[in-house]
């Protein structure tokens, strides 16, 4: 599905992913990702705010990350002019929660701050077509092979499916995050792996080219 579609989808929370941390709780998890966009829903009182995690040092199973906010109270950006296309790079992600109020601080290099507080969050990770290879050079690409080569709200994405505690679900299992894995074990031996998912369990195909 689209990131795009994924967001106003009633059942996305069927999608909640179990990375190796959460951004939602753990300082740290998006250290090294880039922050790619942000949008403020007024109307639905949510923000979405997209992740580039190709260089994060905490999430390897997947190379694009999503926060959905809800029930909005405050969402502040504030950063210096760099004249130009720009990769923020987060130095530092400190969530929160309390009293009902869930909060999160990002710090970004070169310099500039996102501070956003809500009364409930989510959190994806998954992966977007292209994802695999090297991020755009920042300096040297116009603005088109940028945006070209980052994920986007338009972007197909394949989210890591595991059920979790406290998450509300609609009871269906998953094929885990362990599939975005092994499907770049696939990919750097220019093959492909899909999964078909079924009530009585899951069909895994894996192509590889003859030696």
């Amino acid at each position: 599905m689209l990131i795009e579609d994924l967001l106003v989808d009633s059942g996305r929370r069927s999608y909640a992913a179990s990375p190796e941390m959460d951004a939602l709780t753990e300082p740290g998890a998006l250290q090294e990702a880039q922050f790619i966009a942000g949008r403020l829903d007024a109307v639905r009182s949510q923000v979405w705010l997209l992740f580039d995690c190709r260089g994060a040092l905490q999430i390897q199973m997947g190379n694009t990350a999503i926060i959905v906010a809800k029930v909005v109270r405050r969402f502040a950006w504030q950063a210096k002019p760099t004249g130009g296309p720009t990769a923020w790079t987060i130095v530092g992600s400190e969530p929160a929660a309390a009293e009902g109020v869930w909060s999160l601080s990002l710090t970004f290099v070169p310099e500039g701050r996102l501070e956003i507080e809500a009364e409930a969050a989510e959190f994806f990770v998954g992966n977007v077509p292209g994802g695999d290879d090297a991020p755009p050079d920042f300096g040297e690409a116009d603005d088109e092979a940028i945006r070209a080569g980052l994920p986007g709200w338009q972007s197909i994405f394949e989210p890591g499916i595991r059920g979790m505690a406290g998450h509300a679900s609609n009871g269906a299992g998953g094929a885990g995050l362990g599939l975005a894995l092994a499907r770049r074990l696939a990919h750097s031996a220019s093959g492909e792996i899909t999964v078909e998912a079924g009530h009585d369990g899951g069909r895994f195909l894996v192509s590889l080219p003859a030696a």
